[in-house]
C-alpha cells in the first residue's frame, strides 16, 4: 500500500508505504526519501548514516527481542520518518 498527500498532526504525509519484509529498513528509508525528493539515492543531500546507525536501525525493527519497540522516529534529509515494527514506513514534512 503507498499512499501521498494527507496532512497529519505531526507534519504533511507525503509517502506512506508498508515495506517489504524482505528488505532492510535502512533501505527502503533511503528509497522512500529518494522517491520523495524525484531523485537517486546517490543524489541525496544527506547519507542515512549521518543521522542514524543503519545497521543498528535494520537490528532494533527486526530483532524479535526488541518487539516492545513500537516506533522508530527520526528526521533524514529534511523530512520526519516513522517506521513501526509492523512495516509502515511513513515520510512526513518537519511540523
Amino acid at each position: 500500500m503507498e499512499s501521498e498527500e494527507h496532512d497529519r498532526p505531526t507534519g504533511r504525509l507525503l509517502y506512506e508505504t508498508d515495506m517489504d519484509p524482505e528488505e532492510e529498513p535502512s533501505v527502503a528509508v533511503v528509497e522512500a526519501i529518494a522517491k520523495v525528493e524525484e531523485c537517486s539515492a546517490n543524489d541525496l543531500p544527506e547519507r542515512l548514516f549521518t543521522v542514524t546507525d543503519p545497521d543498528a536501525l535494520d537490528q532494533v525493527l527486526v530483532d524479535p527481542a526488541n518487539a516492545g519497540m513500537a516506533t522508530v522516529e527520526f528526521e533524514f534529509c529534511g523530512y520526519r520518518v516513522t517506521l513501526t515494527r509492523d512495516g509502515t514506513l511513513r515520510v512526513a514534512t518537519v511540523p
